[in-house]
């Protein structure tokens, strides 16, 4: 298997010259497994229910949105693959309730083997039976098919929070990382993970896979020249099946950074997020004549930590290979402290910049010599906190398609919610190189709170079975943000 990921080299020579052309050359991965983004880490969550008559087959699925309407989709081939054979030339569809009610509505065929029907006011409880009539596939005979669909909610695909460094070094990388959630917890999605500086696109992870009720990460790495303050977002487009709320769009989430001008002798910027969360719902489904009620209340607790730090100089150039410790320390106790010999790697280098690169699950740190401008010397660490890691096509490519790293699902590991933090917490990072030469920089970052205090609930009568359908529930808990820059900058 070959693994192949975006030049930096061949990025950073182009970029000093103002050229916008991007080239791409064989990186070589250091521990992780790569995997194109088309592969499903996990396939957890509602699937497409498949009926089969004769050589005629048909894929049918009933997606609620928001609103409390429901699409019902059907055809003889893949749903979200285009229009299937045949022709899906009439169909029944009967509604079940959970109260053991049911309607029935006939409808005429289409053309093609895609069919579709809107209802409104269906709960999530219910399922939908179709019994289609498909010709044009074994000959003159007309195959019937039925499947029972169970009603599911969209997908709920949001953008949980992004961290980047509080301050960036003009022209040197910036690696930008986001978690994204499915919250609905019904089925899994498509969607884009996109990157934009101020306003502009300016890198994406196309075609991620989000698994019900789970969370991802997106990496980015973009390099800014510009000195001053810029928005970084990270915004989601392109779900599929289209999002709960109706669109195909999912949320997004922005943070500032401040980028320097590479003059300064020695420098650091660090940023920290943390949060601890409880969640609560409840749903209470009953009849009007009391004759029928089902309840649900779940509850849990959802951790995040996010870590992005990065030292630099201009007094010195790092001799590889280089010994690089990574450390953390929040409220006085140690959360990991990591050492790691980094060598000079040819992939990840260039005539104008030296480089090595360490990606472990979770972990990413880079050291990097850049000679183009004023010399300097820079190492960026980064914590990666979701299930797993999707990169942007600009930091790593596989064969040729986006890719992503599966993270170490063990509470150790960095950025993960399993360590208490309060107050405080101070990374470190402690570089010794070939010559014997030391760089350090320990900053302290005191944290603010804030509440996080979510609600919601509602409820609404189904006209079929003559249900309440009553849901409501909450998220709350502390956010915990935190900064550090050098004062020469």
């Amino acid at each position: 298997m070959t693994i192949r990921m975006s030049a930096k080299a061949a990025l950073v020579a182009l970029l000093a010259i103002g050229s916008a052309q991007t080239l791409t050359a064989q990186r070589v991965a250091r521990g992780p497994q790569f995997h194109r983004n088309s592969q499903k880490y996990s396939d957890a969550g509602a699937k497409p229910v498949t009926g089969r008559s004769g050589s005629a087959s048909l894929e049918a699925r009933a997606l609620l949105d928001k609103d409390g309407t429901a699409l019902i989709e059907a055809t003889t081939g893949h749903l979200d693959a285009g229009t299937g054979p045949g022709q899906i030339r009439k169909v029944q569809m009967k509604i079940l309730s959970p109260s053991g009610k049911s309607s029935t509505q006939n409808f005429g065929g289409s053309a093609n083997g895609n069919w579709s029907t809107s209802i409104a006011r269906l709960g999530s409880g219910a399922s939908v039976q179709l019994q289609a009539n498909i010709g044009g596939i074994d000959g003159n005979r007309t195959d019937v098919v039925t499947v029972t669909v169970p009603v599911k909610r969209r997908p709920d695909v949001e953008v949980d929070g992004v961290t980047a460094p509080a301050r960036a070094l003009a022209g040197m990388p910036l690696n930008v990382v986001a978690t994204v959630s499915e919250r609905n917890g019904d089925m899994g999605a498509r969607a884009n993970c996109m990157l934009s500086i101020d306003g502009a696109l300016a890198d994406q992870a196309r075609g991620i896979w989000i698994a019900a009720g789970q969370t991802v990460s997106c990496a980015f790495q973009a390099r800014l020249n510009a000195v001053g303050a810029h928005k970084v977002t990270v915004y989601i487009t392109g779900v599929s099946p289209t999002d709960w709320d109706g669109n195909s769009s999912g949320s997004s989430a922005s943070t500032s950074v401040m980028v320097v001008s590479p003059e300064a002798a020695l420098s650091y910027s660090a940023s920290f997020q943390a949060q601890d969360l409880e969640t609560y719902s409840h749903a209470k489904n009953s009849s009007t004549d009391g004759s029928f009620v089902d309840e649900q209340k779940t509850s849990g607790t959802n951790q995040s930590r996010q870590l992005s730090m990065t030292a630099w100089t201009t007094a010195n150039t790092f001799a590889f290979p280089v010994r690089v410790r990574s450390a953390l320390i929040a409220d006085g106790a140690s959360v990991f402290d990591y050492s790691n010999d980094i060598a000079l790697q040819p992939s990840e280098s260039s005539p104008t910049e030296d480089c090595g690169v360490l990606i472990d699950g979770g972990y990413y740190l880079s050291v990097c010599n850049v000679r183009w401008g004023t010399p300097r010397s820079e190492v960026i660490l980064s914590s990666l906190d979701g299930r797993v890691t999707y990169f942007g096509s600009r930091m790593y490519t596989f064969d040729g398609e986006d890719g992503y790293v599966e993270n170490p699902p063990v509470d150790t590991r960095i950025g993960l919610g399993a360590y208490a933090v309060t107050s405080s917490v101070q990374p470190i990072i402690e570089l010794r190189d070939a010559t014997g030469l030391t760089f350090a920089a320990r900053p302290t970052m005191s944290l603010q709170s804030s509440p996080v205090n979510d609600s919601w609930n509602g409820c609404f009568l189904n006209q079929y079975n003559q249900i309440n359908y009553c849901s409501d529930g909450w998220t709350k808990g502390t956010m915990r943000t935190g900064s550090a820059n050098d004062g020469s900058q």
